[in-house]
This record gives C-alpha cells, sequence and structure tokens, in this order.
C-alpha cells in the first residue's frame, strides 16, 4: 500500500518523538530538515509549518 501526504503526519510525529523531538523548541530551525525522515516529503513540512503558525496564532490571542 502507498503511503500518501495524510499519512506522513502521524509518521512523522512517532519520528520525532523516537528523536526525542516531543516539544517545538526541540525542532529544527530549519524545518525543511524534516525532510530527511523516512516517507516525508515536502508538502508534509509545509503542512507542519502551516500547523505551526496557526497555534501560534492561537497562544497570541491569550
Amino acid at each position: 500500500m502507498r503511503r500518501t501526504a495524510k499519512d506522513s503526519g502521524p509518521n512523522l510525529l512517532k519520528q520525532l518523538n523516537e528523536d526525542q523531538m516531543a516539544r517545538v523548541e526541540h525542532l529544527p530551525k530549519e524545518l525543511v530538515i524534516l525532510g530527511k525522515y523516512k516517507n516525508v516529503g515536502v508538502s508534509t513540512v509545509e503542512k507542519l509549518f502551516k500547523q505551526l503558525k496557526e497555534k501560534q496564532k492561537e497562544n497570541v490571542h491569550f
């Protein structure tokens, strides 16, 4: 079965947790580096970046 971009999100999170990256501040400064993970492409990294930006906007309103 072929993996889709939709499937890559949980896969990326699992791999990040395995590398002890459980918090945003643990992520690399350059998110493009996340493309090194298995089955993670540009669209997955872009989706993560978009989610992080949305979360940041939510936190600013508090």
